[in-house]
């Protein structure tokens, strides 16, 4: 999942797209593979979610901000695997 900000005059924006992660099934015979990939999907689902709240919420400006770089360090992590 990739993140994209788009911003208006006094907010940030965050869209995510699906990253697509492949892996075979004998490199993951004891699960973890799968377990961090079902981690790593949550994470960016919830820092969407949390993007969406905050975006609605009236929140400082410096929160948004945080809040968008944590989705894209997340976002970050998910590229990697």
């Amino acid at each position: 999942m990739r993140a994209g900000h788009a911003t208006d005059p006094g907010r940030t924006v965050s869209f995510f797209s699906e990253a697509h992660v492949s892996y075979h099934s004998n490199d993951d015979e004891d699960g973890i593979n799968s377990e961090i990939h079902q981690l790593v999907s949550e994470l960016q689902r919830d820092a969407e979610r949390l993007n969406i709240a905050v975006d609605k919420a009236d929140i400082a400006a410096e929160i948004k901000h945080m809040v968008s770089a944590l989705a894209d360090k997340i976002d970050g992590l998910a590229s990697l695997m």
